[in-house]
């Protein structure tokens, strides 16, 4: 396996609630604390938090292009904020699929 990839996780937010251990961008300041955790906790190690806000005026998609624009990751992986990652092993089996198959785009509801 080669060396693991960089994954940027890009959460819709939704809440008001500030969170300062998240990267920041204009737009990019509020989170839902659990979904945050849950990414957090993930087995997966090398990976970054990009928070985007839906209050935004510009509207979701072009909040996520920002975020992708600032991004560090090979791998880019959206989560909504109300959303939590159940399996510590989520992101780890969507870079798994990356590695083993010659894929470009990973949809998925439950890995």
């Amino acid at each position: 396996m080669r060396k693991e990839p960089k994954v940027s996780v890009i959460i819709n937010c939704f809440t008001q609630m500030e969170c300062s251990n998240a990267k920041k961008f204009p737009y990019f300041a509020y989170c839902e604390p659990v979904g945050i955790e849950s990414v957090k906790k993930q087995n997966y190690k090398n990976k970054e938090i990009i928070l985007a806000d839906k209050k935004s005026p510009f509207g979701a998609g072009v909040i996520r292009n920002d975020a992708i624009k600032i991004s560090k990751g090979e791998i880019i992986f959206f989560l909504d904020g109300d959303l939590i990652l159940a399996d510590k092993n989520y992101i780890s089996n969507i870079v798994k699929i990356f590695d083993e198959r010659d894929v470009i785009v990973v949809v998925a509801g439950s890995v």
